[in-house]
């Protein structure tokens, strides 16, 4: 395991600069005594040093195997990957209430939030989990366990702070969203429209086809089966 220790190290520090400081009354103590700018700025700073840091110790990281790689996995996260592509670019407007460029009163929930109110997590979440069977290896289950599992642990943990907050918009956000993809849906308190994802499906899929097209150029290995 100490050919790991860097990775793990970086992984840990990633989820401790989020969980241990976002969701915790660290968060509020240091906005009131930095200033949200600053805190933000500092924050956002501290979380991309160690998602490169990570990055950095997964290259350096030996391959090892805990379970062969298989042409259905790798078939699933060619599949899954279009429509993670298309929560993570449409999740990316001034209408996503989760984000921090969000406008006031410029919040649809017809539209990709009536699948979710985080789309950005659950892409996230997705992409990371289709990867960790592709890929099949320690390093690879480190970096995109850590990666996905603080994105869906974030659902709870920015539903919380926008409980706590802002209590109107989340009062409006759990009556008309869910947390759980199609949750909402199914139970009727939110209406899908074609018109709500015809950018989200446009850019993600252009995006999705960028990354395929660059993926063997960019880390070295192709993702088709």
């Amino acid at each position: 395991m100490a050919d790991f220790l860097s990775l793990i190290l970086a992984a840990a520090a990633f989820l401790g600069s989020h969980l241990g400081v976002s969701s915790t009354p660290l968060r509020p103590w240091l906005v009131a005594r930095l200033g949200r700018q600053r805190y933000l700025g500092l924050y956002s700073l501290v979380s991309i040093l160690c998602l490169v840091w990570m990055i950095l110790a997964y290259g350096d990281a030996p391959f090892l195997p805990l379970w062969p790689e298989s042409c259905p996995a790798r078939c699933l996260a060619v599949i899954a990957m279009p429509a993670s592509m298309i929560l993570i670019v449409g999740a990316l407007t001034p209408a996503n209430p989760t984000l921090l460029i969000h406008r006031a009163g410029t919040f649809d929930a017809s539209g990709l939030f009536a699948i979710t109110r985080h789309p950005l997590m659950w892409g996230i979440g997705l992409a990371c989990a289709v990867h960790i069977l592709a890929t099949g290896d320690l390093a690879s289950l480190i970096l995109f366990g850590a990666v996905g599992g603080l994105a869906l642990a974030g659902t709870a943990c920015q539903d919380a702070r926008k409980r706590r907050e802002d209590p109107a918009l989340w009062t409006a956000l759990a009556a008309s969203t869910s947390n759980i993809p199609f949750a909402a849906l199914l139970r009727g308190r939110a209406g899908l429209r074609g018109k709500g994802l015809r950018w989200p499906v446009i850019g993600g899929l252009a995006a999705y086809a960028l990354l395929l097209a660059a993926h063997g150029t960019l880390f070295g290995v192709s993702p088709l089966p």
